[in-house]
């Protein structure tokens, strides 16, 4: 609707990105999921990003994400 085909794309029109590893608390990445990308939050030092999925929360790594950036 607004010229993006991804949600890397979006985010990087306003945000800083960073590498994923890079990523601290708050901070929002995009994570592959079942080949689609979702919207996720960094937890923390513990590596750990949680998004919001059909059946509730899921948790995953820094491998899973394919851009992150700095909120």
């Amino acid at each position: 609707k607004r010229g993006h085909k991804s949600l890397t794309t979006f985010f990087a029109s306003h945000l800083e990105q960073i590498a994923p590893a890079s990523a601290q608390i708050g901070d929002i990445v995009v994570i592959l999921v079942d080949g689609g990308e979702h919207v996720g939050v960094c937890l923390g030092a513990s590596g750990r990003f949680e998004t919001k999925t059909a059946a509730g929360p899921a948790y995953f790594r820094v491998t899973d994400c394919i851009a992150a950036f700095r909120t």
